[in-house]
């Protein structure tokens, strides 16, 4: 093989590679909207697992089709990475925590994409994307927050919108003069 037929097979590989894989992606996503009965424009945290996953293996996959195109050993840059991520993620291992935290919450049927929750008494908002690393919340006056995965998971989260039941309370004072009988009151 000359260097460019090396080129070409591995570029052929790659797009063959890519497109099975998103016309997967596509029969699964397309095949949940179904069942589930969501629009062509609603996203919830199976599709954007999917979605994510998906681009992951792309990147990986286009990767290792560039290797031999330079006449570099895959195998042993596999080797390598996987001896110098195992020392990365030591030293990041909240962040490798967030990274697995996120990924959870991205096929979690604990909340989806447009719920109301509250996190650890403190956060209210409703959630707009799960990413990796952390949450996007809007809340009550229309603020982006960024909670991290880790809070959310570790975390004592409501949510409101799987309720079955809202409880509405309503603050108010009455002057005791304008009762006059508590008993004929109530």
């Amino acid at each position: 093989f000359g260097c460019r037929d090396v080129f070409l097979l591995c570029l052929s590989v790659a797009l063959v590679s890519i497109f099975i894989l998103y016309l997967i992606r596509l029969l699964l996503i397309s095949r949940y909207r179904i069942r589930n009965k969501l629009d062509v424009d609603e996203q919830d945290n199976f599709i954007l697992g999917i979605n994510t996953l998906t681009w992951l293996i792309t990147v990986i996959v286009t990767g290792a089709s560039i290797f031999p195109v330079f006449g570099f050993d895959f195998v042993r840059f596999l080797t390598i990475l996987g001896l110098f991520a195992a020392g990365v993620l030591w030293s990041f291992k909240e962040h490798a925590n967030g990274f697995v935290d996120g990924l959870t919450m991205m096929f979690s049927k604990n909340f989806r994409i447009g719920d109301y929750i509250r996190v650890n008494e403190t956060i209210n908002g409703t959630i707009r994307d799960i990413g990796f690393r952390s949450t996007r919340l809007r809340n009550d006056d229309g603020d982006t927050l960024y909670v991290p995965n880790s809070h959310i998971i570790g975390g004592e989260i409501i949510n409101y919108s799987k309720a079955k039941s809202k409880r509405v309370s309503v603050h108010f004072t009455l002057p005791l003069s304008s009762v006059s009988n508590v008993a004929h009151f109530e």
